[in-house]
Formats: structure tokens, C-alpha cells, sequence
């Protein structure tokens, strides 16, 4: 009788699948013929997911909707304007995988020793950098270098460098694992800390051991367990690279501002005239009219010795009332100021 209720319910599944299938290629339809009528927007999308995620009745975990549909988003997206992104790093570095997982697969990536200039010459429609690491900090490089630039901030895409091994086999049938050149070292110790008289061998990427531990069922693969699982690899040991629970955030940048979701942060950048309280004096605004501040780092000069530039993520999008009002406070207390923009928050992590 269970089996017999088993197949009856794989059944409604694969008709379920035949009219998901259908409303997909509906979709595909209407973004061919968006092509060329519109340019991307990551609020839009973000602001689309958010109410999904509103209407969702919680049968389908929320971080399994957010894939699904950033894949049809990124699937949808490509076929209405090819969109150019320009990231720096390594190919299948951290900020590579982490752009692909933020925009799909889909995607084609450039890599560029400077993603920013890339875009303002045209030669790339988004920049995605490193913003900041909780073990590392913020990225001065990149904060300073968003500072000179006309650029604005789009989007924040949240990551954790989580690196677990994946194999076909349990962990004692395997012969051989395999890390790319950012993982091997710090694998090395998790194998010497467990006795285990495995050969750690150097790839080219994460993406490179995932298909040779495809090919080859006695060898397992370090990568990010969503890599893993997405190609069918079981995962065998979790965190496995000290540190591997380190928070990543990269910051995407574009020509043109985001807009407003209802759910939003902005950031801004300025340095201060060397006076008793200036500090006290620029964020007092903020208190002033109940805005939250998000974040503060202080980043010495570039190009003044003693001076410093100050970063701060606040609620609120550039262009609600109350932040304007405050920020149009700010700018007559600092030195220099510059809005670098506005992004959608992700619900629970800010």
C-alpha cells in the first residue's frame, strides 16, 4: 500500500515537473522580448525575491527558493541583455565562486586586475570586489578606490568561506583528495590533525577537484558545500579548513544607483577637519532622526599623513527623506563627503 502511495505521488511530482517546465520556457519567451528594452537592475530583483519569499507558505527551505530563483532571474536576465562582469581574484577564487552563486552560473565572468575601471570604460556593466572579511576586516583598497570613483554601490552579497570534502565514497574508502591552491595548505592541516594517510594533491580550482572526484569515486573533493551538492557529491566532513567559517562580503558595484526595495542600507565615506568632537558632530545627525548605523571603520589616508576616511553603512536608502535630510546635515560638518549608494538588505543579515 506505501509504495503503491509512493508512486502515485512521484507521479503528481513529474506532472508537477512537466507545468514548471512550461511556465519556464513562458518566461524565456518574455524576456526575448524584453531584449534590448531594458537594463539590469539588482534591486528589481532583489525587491521581486523579497516578495517571494513573503508569499512562500515554508514547504520549500527559503535558502533553496533564493538558488531557484536567482537561476531563473540569471537564466532570464542573460537572454534579455548579456550582461559583462568584471571581478578580480583568481578564476574560481572566493570572489569568483561568489559572484557566479550571486548572479548564476549562467553568467560570464571577466577577470580584471581592476574591475571599477573596467566598467567606467565601458568594458564591463558591474564591478564586483572584496568589501570586508570578519576575520580580516574591511578591504582599504577597496574602500578607497569606490571613494574616487563615480561608481555606486548596487548590491552587498553575503558569503560564507565554509569548505567541506565531498566524495562518491565514505571517508575510509578514499585514496586520494584534492584541493585547489587556496585550499590546499590549510587542508593539510586538517588531514595531519586526523591521522589520515591521505595524499592532499594541488589543483588548478575548487571546480577542477569536484570533476576529477566525479570521475574518480576513490577521491574526495575540499570545496563549498552548495558546489558540492549541486553536483551530486555527498558530504562527508564539514569545515574543514580552519577559519572556513570566516564571513565574506562583496560589494557590486554599476553606473547606475539602485533603487529603493523598502528594505535598504546605504553607505558613505568622509573625512573630517582636524577639530575637537568633529567625529561626535558627523553622526549626530544620524541619532538625531532615529537612523540606525550599521557599520563604522576608520581607514587611514592615502594620501594625507594623519588623516583618516570614514566608512559607515546606515538603514534607510540614499534617497529616504529622513537620510537625506541627515546626510545634507553631514556634508556641512565634514571636510569631504561622497555617497558611494544604496543596496537591499538581505532579511537576518545585516
Amino acid at each position: 500500500m506505501a509504495e503503491k502511495e509512493a508512486r502515485e505521488l512521484y507521479q503528481e511530482m513529474s506532472t508537477v515537473d512537466h507545468e514548471i517546465l512550461a511556465l519556464l520556457e513562458k518566461r524565456a519567451k518574455l524576456s526575448k522580448a524584453v531584449a534590448g528594452r531594458s537594463a539590469y537592475v539588482p534591486a528589481e530583483s532583489a525587491s521581486h525575491l523579497s516578495d517571494l519569499r513573503a508569499r512562500a507558505k515554508g514547504d520549500l527551505p527559503e535558502r533553496h527558493l533564493e538558488r531557484i530563483f536567482g537561476e531563473i532571474f540569471a537564466s532570464g536576465q542573460s537572454m534579455e541583455r548579456p550582461l559583462r562582469i568584471a571581478v578580480g581574484g583568481p578564476a574560481q577564487g572566493p570572489l569568483y565562486g561568489a559572484t557566479e552563486r550571486a548572479f548564476g552560473a549562467s553568467r560570464a565572468l571577466v577577470l580584471a586586475e581592476d574591475p571599477i575601471t573596467e566598467v567606467e570604460h565601458d568594458r564591463a556593466d558591474l564591478a564586483v570586489l572584496p568589501l570586508e572579511s570578519l576575520e580580516r576586516g574591511i578591504e582599504p583598497r577597496t574602500v578607497h578606490r569606490m571613494f574616487t570613483s563615480e561608481l555606486r554601490i548596487l548590491r552587498v552579497i553575503d558569503a560564507d568561506e565554509a569548505i567541506h570534502l565531498g566524495a562518491q565514497r565514505p571517508l575510509a574508502e578514499l585514496e586520494i583528495l584534492l584541493a585547489g591552491p587556496e585550499e590546499r595548505d590549510r587542508c593539510l592541516s586538517w588531514v595531519r590533525d586526523r591521522d589520515l594517510r591521505l595524499d592532499v594533491v594541488l589543483v588548478a580550482s575548487p571546480k577542477e577537484a569536484i570533476r576529477r572526484a566525479l570521475e574518480n569515486p576513490k577521491s574526495g573533493a575540499f570545496a563549498a558545500p552548495e558546489e558540492l551538492r549541486r553536483v551530486g557529491l555527498a558530504v562527508i566532513a564539514e569545515n574543514t579548513v580552519k577559519g572556513s567559517l570566516d564571513r565574506l562580503r562583496y560589494v557590486v558595484l554599476g553606473a547606475r544607483p539602485a533603487a529603493r526595495t523598502g528594505f535598504d542600507a546605504s553607505v558613505i565615506a568622509f573625512t573630517l577637519a582636524d577639530s575637537p568632537g568633529a567625529l561626535f558632530d558627523a553622526l549626530r545627525p544620524f541619532s538625531d532622526k532615529g537612523i540606525n548605523l550599521l557599520r563604522i571603520h576608520s581607514l587611514p589616508s592615502l594620501h594625507i599623513a594623519g588623516d583618516y576616511l570614514f566608512f559607515v553603512e546606515l538603514e534607510g536608502h540614499s534617497t529616504d527623506r529622513p537620510v537625506v535630510s541627515a546626510i545634507d546635515e553631514v556634508r556641512r560638518t565634514v571636510k569631504t563627503f561622497k555617497i558611494l549608494g544604496s543596496y537591499a538588505l538581505t532579511r537576518g543579515r545585516t
